[in-house]
């Protein structure tokens, strides 16, 4: 790798990016999640179109039920915060 390449902090933070799976019992700020949301808006996507929508979950009987529909994975019920990214093609279909 050159030298440029080595100091790149994108290129850094990709490679050394980790999944945590365990979660602060304490509810996250309302900051704290427009902060979130805000960055998963900047994402890129094709013609910065946004071919989704994002569902912000608290209820703890809907993250429950999210553990089974998700595969049955139990961290999911444990998650202060659950954001759900919906594929809305239809946005795809009105712009073009």
């Amino acid at each position: 790798m050159d030298e440029k390449n080595k100091k790149n902090q994108t290129i850094e933070l990709i490679k050394n990016r980790k999944t945590i799976r365990t979660y602060d019992p304490k509810p996250l700020t309302q900051d704290e999640i427009d902060a979130i949301v805000q960055g998963a808006m900047r994402a890129p996507t094709a013609g910065n179109m946004m071919f989704y929508s994002i569902i912000q979950v608290t209820d703890q009987k809907l993250k429950d039920r999210l553990v089974v529909t998700c595969d049955n994975q139990p961290h999911i019920a444990k998650a202060p915060l659950v954001l759900l990214f919906l594929a809305d093609m239809q946005r795809w279909w009105d712009y073009f």
